[in-house]
C-alpha cells in the first residue's frame, strides 16, 4: 500500500480526536504553536515585551561584566604598584 493509501486507512480506523490531538502534536514538535486569530495581538506583543525584557537583561549583565574586569585590572595595577614601591623595584621598558 502506498504512503498516502496507509494514510488514508489510518484516518478511517482514528477518532477524531485522537486524529486533532495528533495533527496538533505534529504541528508543536515541528516548532509550531497554535494560536486563536483574536489572541494573536496580544501574544505578539507579549513576545516583544519578553524580548525587549532579555535584551535589558543581557545588557546589563554585559555592562556588569565590564566593570568587573576594570575593577580587577585597576586592583592589579595598585598591588603592583604597592610592590614597587615596597621593594624599590624600577620599571625598564
Amino acid at each position: 500500500m502506498s504512503e498516502s493509501g496507509q494514510w488514508l486507512s489510518d484516518l478511517h480506523v482514528r477518532s477524531g480526536h485522537e486524529l486533532i490531538r495528533d495533527v496538533l502534536l505534529s504541528l508543536c514538535s515541528q516548532g509550531g504553536w497554535i494560536v486563536c486569530e483574536k489572541d494573536k495581538d496580544a501574544l505578539l506583543a507579549g513576545w516583544e515585551e519578553e524580548m525587549c525584557e532579555q535584551q535589558r537583561k543581557d545588557e546589563a549583565r554585559k555592562q556588569a561584566k565590564v566593570y568587573e574586569h576594570w575593577r580587577r585590572m585597576i586592583k592589579a595595577l595598585l598591588l603592583r604598584q604597592r610592590l614597587r614601591d615596597k621593594f624599590d623595584i624600577s620599571v625598564s621598558s
